[in-house]
């Protein structure tokens, strides 16, 4: 969906939970960034806490370019 530039807010919520493994799925999926001045930011940020885990939320602030 951020490769197609169809995503304007996110969500994320961080855990004292690690998961991984060769198979593992992304939770961002799509072709990445080589640079970290490609990557897609968040304006305004939330965050806040729910027990031990954290919710991040914000708005696309500026979308990825394109890769050289």
């Amino acid at each position: 969906a951020f490769d197609e530039k169809i995503v304007d807010e996110v969500a994320v919520w961080a855990t004292p939970v690690i998961l991984g493994g060769k198979n593992a799925v992304s939770p961002v999926m799509g072709l990445g960034v080589r640079l970290l001045s490609q990557a897609v930011t968040l304006s305004p940020m939330d965050s806040r806490f729910s027990g031990p885990d954290l919710l991040i939320r914000g708005k696309i602030r500026c979308s990825r370019k394109s890769q050289p």
